[in-house]
């Protein structure tokens, strides 16, 4: 998966259930972590909750709206398509 970059608004898509499809932004890519591959800080995007997470063996509810995740926990909301890279359906600009 493509590293993402600070701010980019991404959907938790796994881990915790009940945190499934909030909305967050990140805030920073930390990368390998413990037993992390790819740890990112992200932020609720209304400032809500998170439901629970993981803070080492515990596990914590309704204590902070930002918290660590890893990568594969979050889907773009918006994918990044670079120049030249319209994708399928789209078209570029000018076009």
């Amino acid at each position: 998966m493509s590293p993402l970059k600070r701010g980019t608004l991404c959907m938790i898509v796994a881990g915790c259930p009940e945190n499934i499809g909030l909305l967050v932004t990140v805030l920073d890519r930390l990368g390998p972590r413990g037993v992390r591959g790819d740890a990112y800080r992200v932020r609720t995007v209304t400032g809500q909750r998170f439901h629970q997470f993981s803070r080492g063996d515990l596990l914590v509810r309704g204590w902070s709206s930002d918290c660590i995740t890893d990568r594969h926990t979050l889907r773009p909301v918006v994918e990044d398509c670079g120049a030249g890279d319209a994708g399928p359906g789209r078209r570029e600009p000018g076009a």
